[in-house]
């Protein structure tokens, strides 16, 4: 029953992701031709029952035809309604193993099992309605087949309790049972969150500022409103009409300062509250614990989300600092694995393992666990001597992006008779060359006997760091101005992620590529 659920909630997602644009065409068509509203509600009410019962039936023919097959080191799915799929699986392929319990399970006890490889971009198997114990089983055969896959359990309430069959059968289940290790491992707390660190993230992290579109939209909305309500209010109460003519008294640009700087400052404040309530919601009850070979993450007030990432998946280190949390002395880290830096919101990938704001101290010590010559380079971070892009880099950004765009929309305003316009146009050229400058100053590369680390960033900075023998391939490239000054742009390719250091000295770059290719080479390690 909670699998067909499942199915049933998976089938309208589906139909809304593929067919927004369509049901919404036809919700207007309706409006425009029932005449009534009483007729415009049975018509909306007939389509949507229609939609529920072509979605009932095609969950019910989805949880009929879907079986899959566990075997000692592979892994057979079988499903589909119109078009049949069999997907096959080798476990040790296998990067990512999630556990997650949904509302609509939690009765029941039952998880949701899905299966991630490195070359995906986000869960290739899904299994709902699976046991605790079949979970727990797949996730023991995924780490005895070699891969030891990253495992990441989420659960809502009580993630210990053991879980009902599974609705979503398996054909079979073959081989021997392969005892986990994990749970005997001893393990060690590196650092718990209080409300206090999750503050502090919160304000630091970013995480509300995907709110600046809709409130740009709404503050568009709003100003028009805003004036009405002004003009109303001045008609109906003489104080507030008296103080209205001072600030006309005192000039409009007076007033418009005044709205601006009230407007930025309430938009600041919604971000700000926003990225603190993410912080607090989704990082609820943060525990960052040593297991074994990796490092297990458990986090989450509504869903309490639990993962394990092992250090032999591990590519690279991802260390941000933004302008606050410079003042702060905080760095936010993410542990990376293959694929993982490819997952973003609304995507199904699991995405980094999420570090929150830590002192550099704090967060060095953490990453010594990983590893200690990492960790040392990253605490480093604005101390190391670097391999840096050349100044010619700003003005070459700046006529590029800055002088031609400029001058073509400069040069259409002009004809339009939008003089205004064609004079602002003028200071573009001077945003470009500020941000290739701030750019320059934060770019760099830093090679040392085995790590390397790329900086970056405009507004913030980043440092990305990484083993040498996780290196895919390095690329040199040169332009025609860049040939002229013996410049050259160096692209680092790693599992999931491409760093790029732009106008560096080509000698630099050429014995950097070297180096780091030999020890890719050399190195008897395994990439993954």
């Amino acid at each position: 029953m909670a699998a067909l659920v499942h199915f049933t909630v998976q089938g309208f997602w589906s139909l809304v992701k593929t067919q927004a644009q369509g049901l919404l065409a036809g919700g207007a068509a309706v409006g425009l031709t029932a005449g009534s509203l009483s007729k415009f509600l049975l018509l909306l009410g007939a389509g949507l029952g229609a939609v529920l019962v072509g979605v009932t039936i095609w969950a019910v023919l989805a949880y009929r035809r879907f079986r899959f097959r566990l075997g000692v080191a592979r892994f057979d799915l079988f499903r589909g309604v119109v078009n049949r799929e069999r997907l096959s699986l080798d476990l040790e392929r296998v990067q990512t193993v999630n556990l997650d319990q949904p509302l609509f399970f939690r009765p029941f006890g039952l998880f949701s099992v899905s299966l991630e490889t490195a070359g995906s971009s986000g869960r290739e198997v899904r299994l709902p309605g699976v046991s605790r114990a079949f979970a727990d089983r797949l996730r023991n055969r995924v780490r005895a087949a070699g891969g030891g896959g990253d495992v990441s359990r989420a659960a809502v309430g009580a993630a210990g309790a053991a879980g009902a069959a599974g609705a979503a059968a398996p054909i079979a289940d073959t081989g021997p049972d392969a005892e986990a290790t994990a749970d005997r491992d001893a393990t060690t707390l590196l650092w718990r969150a209080r409300p206090g660190h999750l503050v502090r993230h919160g304000l630091v992290g970013g995480g509300g500022w995907w709110l600046l579109p809709g409130l740009g939209v709404a503050m568009g909305w709003a100003g028009e409103r805003g004036v009405r309500l002004v003009l109303d209010a001045a008609d109906d109460n003489a104080g507030f009409r008296r103080l209205l003519e001072w600030l006309v008294d005192q000039g409009v640009w007076l007033a418009g300062t005044i709205a601006v700087v009230a407007s930025l400052a309430a938009v600041l404040v919604l971000v700000v509250v926003a990225s603190v309530a993410a912080a607090l919601v989704t990082l609820h009850g943060y525990r960052l614990v040593r297991l074994g070979d990796g490092f297990q993450r458990r986090c989450g007030l509504i869903e309490s989300r639990e993962r394990l990432v092992r250090d032999a998946k591990v590519q690279f280190v991802r260390l941000r600092q933004g302008p606050l949390a410079r003042i702060m002395g905080l760095r936010v880290a993410e542990i990376v694995q293959a694929g993982g830096a490819t997952a973003h919101f609304g995507s199904s990938g699991a995405g980094p393992l999420l570090i929150p704001a830590l002192p550099a101290a704090e967060l060095t010590a953490i990453l010594c666990r990983l590893d200690p010559a990492l960790a040392e380079l990253g605490e480093r971070w604005g101390r190391t001597p670097r391999v840096r892009s050349d100044p010619v880099y700003v003005l070459h950004m700046t006529l590029l992006w800055g002088a031609i765009p400029a001058a073509v929309g400069g040069g259409v305003a002009w004809v339009a008779g939008a003089s205004l316009w064609a004079l602002l146009s003028l200071a573009w050229p001077v945003v470009v060359a500020g941000a290739a400058a701030l750019v320059r100053a934060r770019a760099g590369l830093v090679v040392t006997g085995e790590h390397g680390a790329v900086d970056s960033g405009l507004i913030g900075r980043r440092r990305t760091l990484f083993a040498l023998h996780k290196v895919q391939s390095v690329v040199i490239k040169q332009s025609l101005l860049q040939r002229r000054r013996k410049l050259a742009d160096l692209v680092v390719h790693l599992a999931g992620r491409t760093l790029t250091v732009p106008f560096v000295p080509l000698d630099a770059a050429e014995d950097a590529a070297a180096w780091m290719l030999y020890r890719a080479e050399t190195d008897p390690r395994p990439w993954l």
